[in-house]
């Protein structure tokens, strides 16, 4: 509630990602979010970004991390889309929920089974600093 969205183009042209990611740049840039900026994608969308520019020698990758300076993430947890954050810590900020604790789990042949578990938050100071990429219905 409150982030902004934006509707994704199709991206079976190269360039119409990097097109479409700028635009959200633009809108977060006219909300007063000025970057730098980090890009979560659902991963149909962002295999898509391997491909080459016909006309250059860079992949849509490539010239979106110039522009996106912050990461360009893969994120299977989202089936579709994807998420651009304004990454400034006004905005937002990752708090830990529970330290991290081992546990045994058992025997496992041979060898002995441990887990590592670690809980983590995202808490959005300013929901207006997030543009939500949303896939045309």
């Amino acid at each position: 509630e409150g982030a902004n969205s934006q509707k994704l183009a199709s991206w079976s042209t190269v360039g119409k990602a990097a097109d479409d990611v700028i635009q959200a740049m633009i809108a977060l840039d006219e909300a007063g979010y000025h970057g730098p900026y980090a890009l979560t994608l659902a991963p149909a969308r962002f295999n898509l970004l391997y491909r080459r520019y016909v006309q250059g020698i860079g992949t849509e990758l490539e010239h979106l991390k110039s522009i996106v300076t912050d990461g360009i993430f893969k994120a299977p947890v989202l089936k579709t889309g994807g998420v651009l954050i304004a990454t400034g810590r006004q905005y937002a900020s990752i708090v830990i929920g529970q330290d991290m604790t081992t546990g045994f789990v058992g025997p496992s042949g041979d060898a002995l089974e441990f887990s590592i578990t670690e809980s983590l938050a995202l808490v959005v100071r300013e929901p207006a600093s997030i543009c939500v990429l949303k896939e045309k219905a």
